[in-house]
């Protein structure tokens, strides 16, 4: 797995919010969060 550092995330973060704008960002990460959660359970059940 590749080392993500501090410099990478910021500039992802940046990137983000360029890209959706500030407004819609929280949802897009509730969005993920949400996907994240489902998967889990999921593969917990099995």
């Amino acid at each position: 797995m590749p080392n993500i550092g501090l410099n990478e995330i910021i500039i992802v973060a940046i990137v983000l919010i360029v890209l959706f704008g500030s407004k819609a960002l929280p949802n897009f990460i509730r969005g993920i969060a949400k996907a994240i959660r489902e998967f889990r359970q999921a593969s917990k059940s099995e």
